[in-house]
């Protein structure tokens, strides 16, 4: 996750700056479906790593406002894992129900 200032628009300060101990961010991931082989999971996270080092994709993305930061499936599944549960207790502190 993104803590720092976006490099495009450094002199706007992030969230937790301007009000301590605050945190979120928002990102972007490609899935693929639950019973996917591994090994082919790997060469899928390959290849994306791959097309997001191409300086013309980086610089494509950051005119959109994106960072590019590739990671591997498990630190995927651990961002996921961990947004769920933070936003599990906001829900939970809030006594949102569904209706």
């Amino acid at each position: 996750m993104e803590r720092d200032r976006y490099a495009a628009m450094s002199d706007i300060p992030t969230i937790g700056e301007t009000v301590p101990g605050f945190e979120m961010s928002s990102w972007v991931g490609f899935f693929a479906p639950a019973p996917t082989p591994p090994p082919l999971l790997a060469r899928l996270n390959d290849a994306m790593v791959n097309v997001l080092k191409i300086d013309a994709v980086k610089e494509k993305l950051a005119a959109l406002g994106l960072a590019v930061a590739p990671s591997t499936p498990a630190e995927l599944a651990a961002m996921v894992n961990q947004g769920l549960a933070v936003r599990g207790e906001l829900v939970k502190a809030a006594n949102i129900q569904a209706e």
